[in-house]
């Protein structure tokens, strides 16, 4: 009988978990766009015993139980890797985890990758050392349940996957296929599609791919084992490609199939590289892009100051998200892709030509969030949390773009359990902006009233709620130096007879003269003591529903959604479907000028899951939420 028992709890494991997912990152009816808050993110690091895990979520996230502030941080990136789990169990970080969840930490992405040499391609692909991929990937991903496991326990990757997905789905949405893929040490990936061994007309080589040692086909069978099983497992899930910096290396990705030699599509490789993820993850260091060559001055002309390298970050995505559109992923042939940068910063100490100071660092931390938020990176994971070493005994750029100063064998656990960390500026300035920001959600409708120039930057962030804070900082333009000024004026269309306060990177308030705003090279959070700026009406005077006079019908509604309003005189009219979270899914019409009297707006909902949305309408008068329900 126990026997027959095991045989059908087999059986129903096999059934319920290992059927075969039906569809790609090709299909529009399985996109799911990531409409979660913003989190600002950190990698965690390692700075020798005297830390765990859990003492770094203390002083990232910080833990009131413990009277430790934190530094704002709400996800966070860690690696599982293969050798690690190997030796220690799948089990091995679920208290870590658990514990990062009781400190609000969530939606984290995870690496995946690193085999253990027991499970590792013993197949030298001409680099004098075996591939540092898993083996046997190319075996079936499945196997009906033989061995009493769902998958094919000879595939290795397979079999990790499965096992560290089962059991770390609750505490992450992104998984992350390898760290830095295309990590090249034959200094082909940056070369022009006209010079020899460039990665746009030729597939990289194995052993320029430090982290591989082999082919380009082996990264995409990773990331479709890896879509396979996670969407299997967790259908809310997004898989990334790795931590990528190089948009040839994309291509070359996007232009493959997993089919080993000749990446050609066939019955049995169906599919090119961009089918099996739905997020693009990218690191972007801008030091190292600075500096441009110029002819008349027989040398490079440099711009080592925040803004640009706030510029060279955007940068960086747009150069990539360029292949995408090349390759289709424009969100017309097939879904755009889903942003996020996982490794990010510039140093707090110069180093040969590089920039580097403290208030250097501190407003690219700053700069880099609120740029995220305006070019829809979803997630911003800064580069780390704190410094190895102390300024004595380095002088690596990456030993300092930590939130906190030197943190090796300083930790709790050498220290009868006292926190004895130094913030960086950095680091003080994250956590203002994580404390004054988080669950606040980028209005693209509200920075254009900023009517900003090229002198000054900023954006502006509101809630459900209709609480509204405004980021702005004057722009920096000379080498090496931090220093910019700009008297801002609000534009004539803010009501000037309210109180603004300005928030300084330290969390000092300081109210303001709203003639003459004086903004400098660090960004100022901007609000309203009463919550509400003073453009924005507060709900508290709008009229009530019969003086509005709205109808919205029908309502539950399959398709078509009709808005019918009533307006007492000609006004400015905008008009947004708001997800429950609070992001703007779609702007029906923007500071559209609607005459008195009845208002319909015809509105397409088809596209939309079901569930509960809601429709915002702000005029020059009035402001107010309504609910529908999409069926």
């Amino acid at each position: 009988m126990r026997n027959i028992l095991l045989l059908l709890i087999t059986v129903v494991i096999s059934t319920a978990t290992c059927a075969q997912i039906n569809y790609s990152a090709l299909d529009f009816s399985s996109y799911k766009p990531y409409q979660h808050r913003f989190l600002y993110g950190v990698n965690l690091g390692y700075y020798g015993q005297s830390w765990d895990d859990k003492a770094l979520a203390d002083i990232a996230a910080g833990n009131t139980a413990k009277n430790v502030d934190g530094a704002g941080i709400r996800s966070f990136r860690p690696p599982l890797p293969g050798y690690f789990v190997d030796f220690y169990g799948y089990d091995v970080r679920l208290q870590e985890f658990e514990y990062f969840k009781t400190l609000g930490v969530e939606h984290n992405t995870i690496m995946l990758g690193w085999p253990s040499d027991r499970v590792r391609e013993t197949y030298d692909y001409g680099c004098g050392e075996n591939s540092k991929m898993f083996g046997n990937m190319y075996l079936p991903i499945w196997d009906n349940g033989e061995n009493g496991t769902p998958y094919n326990d000879d595939n290795h990757y397979a079999a990790y996957v499965y096992e560290i997905v089962t059991r770390y789905k609750g505490y992450t949405k992104f998984w992350e296929v390898m760290n830095e893929p295309d990590f090249d040490i034959a200094s082909q990936a940056w070369l022009n599609d006209d010079q020899p061994n460039n990665w746009w007309t030729n597939n990289p080589s194995p052993c320029a791919l430090l982290n591989m040692k082999a082919p380009i086909h082996s990264y995409i069978r990773m990331l479709r084992i890896s879509y396979e099983i996670i969407k299997t497992l967790d259908p809310d899930a997004y898989v990334c490609i790795g931590g990528i910096g190089y948009p040839s290396f994309l291509d070359a990705v996007l232009r493959n199939t997993d089919n080993p030699g000749s990446g050609a599509v066939t019955a049995d490789f169906p599919l090119k590289g961009g089918a099996y993820f739905d997020v693009l993850s990218f690191h972007s260091y801008p030091m190292y892009k600075l500096g441009v060559w110029s002819n008349a001055a027989n040398g490079f002309v440099y711009k080592r100051h925040s803004d640009e390298a706030a510029a060279v970050f955007i940068r960086d995505k747009d150069d990539l998200d360029e292949v995408l559109i090349k390759h289709g992923f424009d969100g017309i042939s097939y879904p755009e892709k889903i942003w996020i940068c996982t490794e990010s910063n510039i140093s707090r100490i110069r180093s040969e030509s590089y920039i580097g100071s403290e208030r250097a660092q501190l407003n690219y931390v700053l700069k880099a969030q609120v740029l995220s938020q305006k070019n829809k990176i979803m997630q911003h994971y800064l580069f780390v949390l704190g410094e190895p070493k102390s300024e004595a005994n380095s002088s690596d750029p990456f030993d300092f773009m930590g939130l906190y100063k030197q943190l090796e064998n300083t930790g709790p656990l050498s220290n009868s359990q006292q926190y004895r960390v130094t913030y960086t500026e950095s680091g003080v300035g994250l956590r203002t902006m994580s404390t004054e920001l988080l669950g606040f959600f980028y209005d693209s409708l509200l920075t254009t009233q900023l009517e900003l120039n090229e002198y000054i930057d900023g954006a502006a962030f509101r809630d459900l709620e209709g609480t509204i804070k405004y980021v702005l900082w004057a722009k920096t333009t000379t080498d090496f130096s931090e220093d910019a000024s700009y008297l801002y004026k609000l534009p004539a269309s803010f009501d000037q007879t309210q109180s603004l306060v300005s928030i300084d990177w330290q969390g000092n308030e300081k109210l303001l003269n709203l003639s003459q705003i004086a903004l400098n090279a660090t960004p100022v959070i901007i609000k309203s003591p009463g919550g509400l700026l003073p453009h924005y009406p507060s709900k508290n005077n709008i009229e009530d529903d019969r003086v509005w006079g709205y109808k919205l019908y029908p309502n539950p509604v399959v398709d078509q959604l009709q808005f019918e309003y009533t307006l007492k005189e000609n006004e400015r009219v905008s008009l947004q479907i708001i997800h429950q979270n609070g992001s703007i899914l779609n702007t029906v019409i923007s500071n559209v000028v609607k005459p008195a009297g009845k208002n319909i707006e015809v509105i397409n909902v088809a596209a939309l899951s079901k569930g509960m949305y809601f429709i915002r309408i702000v005029t020059d008068k009035k402001y107010k939420v309504f609910s529908f329900v999409k069926q």
